[in-house]
């Protein structure tokens, strides 16, 4: 291999990229249908995924909120592709023990925030390609054959225009890739075993079949090479927001053995009090908590993941995840009529840190600071790379029931 190429823009030397093809991705990324997640939860479909799933004969049952359909087994990739085709209204899912299904809760939450990360991706590419002078002045004078998403005949033409042209595209995406390797190589000086550069492939690769169809078509005007400068730098960008799903589940676990401490807590001071004992005199210890969860007669916390797309002022429509952390009676009407209508306008509202250290929740055998630690640290890196995080806390008419929401803007 060639060691010296050229010069970056920083006036540094670069290597030649990596070997450039589909298979980098299965040396770089594990198959995400072989990953072993068998952690039971609840999908939530909308009519979209409903007429997926019967076309596949799945069973489910109908709800108020959508089409539910319990799983114990799947297949991850499953599950990102009913997300990336707008399949999916939420996941609920209901722990016993959060910590026994550490590794499932971050595996799970890594699949879904990088599906909306490369489901952001395929739109804000799309949105700066179709709105281009040259497309518009195409469609005005092509009313019948417009190069618009909207449009099933158009679609059908770009999509077989492309199964024609699949060297062209290899060629075209390596290009792309060699281009973003020079252009950014500091992106990529600690790119171990290329995990980068595998993940922008996967990002060229989910490009929306229009966009793919205008950058390659037109490729050679002026319009459309500042464009492809565009898409160099978006891809950049959202290698840099990659980092961002791990630190996600890392607030979400913390937050969710928090929660499970201060519910089992409060279940063991009413047991005691019912048998007409005091709290003080019968501390809560590591062999009580496990013998509570061994029981399973733990309060239930629960979570969902919501999908959500949002106006932004700035950025146009964002696709949005909200993680709701709901402690409490599961047939709490309050509890009910908040998740379902999305309504917290009655309850009080908080931040995480006020909540935790309200009542004494937090004593020498507790301390939050690795949590808020990880919530600092994912507010920042979600500003530096251009996406919006909040959390907040409201709390039930009953000081045992709360909500609370890890809202994430991609």
């Amino acid at each position: 291999m060639s060691i010296m190429t050229g010069m970056s823009p920083a006036e540094r030397s670069y290597q030649n990229p990596p070997p450039l093809s589909s298979s980098l991705l299965q040396a770089v990324l594990p198959s995400e249908s072989v990953l072993p997640l068998s952690m039971p939860m609840t999908l939530v479909l909308n009519t979209t995924g409903l007429s997926v799933l019967k076309n596949n004969h799945i069973r489910g049952e109908n709800s108020s909120t959508g089409y539910e359909v319990p799983v114990t087994e799947y297949k991850p990739d499953v599950i990102r592709k009913l997300l990336l085709k707008n399949c999916l209204n939420r996941i609920d899912i209901r722990l016993d023990d959060v910590v026994r299904h550490r590794r499932d809760i971050l595996d799970v939450t890594k699949i879904l925030f990088f599906a909306v990360l490369y489901k952001q991706f395929r739109r804000d590419l799309l949105e700066k390609t179709v709105t281009t002078s040259l497309i518009q002045q195409w469609n005005r004078q092509h009313p019948r054959q417009k190069l618009d998403v909207s449009s099933d005949l158009s679609m059908n033409s770009v999509e077989k225009s492309l199964d024609g042209k699949k060297e062209e595209q290899a060629l075209f995406r390596r290009n792309l890739l060699i281009r973003l390797w020079k252009d950014h190589y500091n992106l990529f000086q600690d790119d171990e075993q290329y995990k980068k550069m595998g993940m922008a492939e996967k990002l060229i690769q989910e490009m929306h079949p229009l966009t793919m169809f205008i950058l390659l078509g037109y490729r050679k005007h002026d319009e459309i090479k500042q464009l492809i400068d565009q898409v160099i730098e978006t891809i950049a960008q959202y290698i840099k927001r990659f980092d961002l799903p791990e630190f996600n589940g890392l607030v979400l676990l913390e937050y969710l053995q928090s929660s499970e401490r201060e519910n089992l807590i409060s279940l063991y001071r009413d047991i005691l009090e019912k048998g007409g004992r005091h709290t003080e005199d019968y501390p809560m210890n590591d062999q009580i908590r496990n013998e509570l969860i061994k029981r399973k007669i733990s309060p239930e916390t629960r979570f969902s993941f919501l999908f959500e797309t949002k106006n932004s002022s700035n950025r146009g429509q964002v696709n949005r995840i909200r993680t709701m952390v709901i402690s409490g009676d599961k047939e709490s009407k309050e509890i009910n009529d908040i998740l379902f209508h999305r309504d917290n306008s009655r309850l009080d509202k908080c931040s995480v840190k006020d909540y935790l250290e309200q009542d004494g929740q937090c004593d020498e055998n507790y301390n939050p600071e690795i949590l808020y630690y990880y919530l600092s640290h994912l507010e920042e890196a979600c500003k530096e790379t251009g996406c919006a995080f909040s959390s907040f806390v409201n709390c039930g008419s009953d000081t045992r029931l709360s909500m609370t929401h890890l809202v994430f803007d991609s």
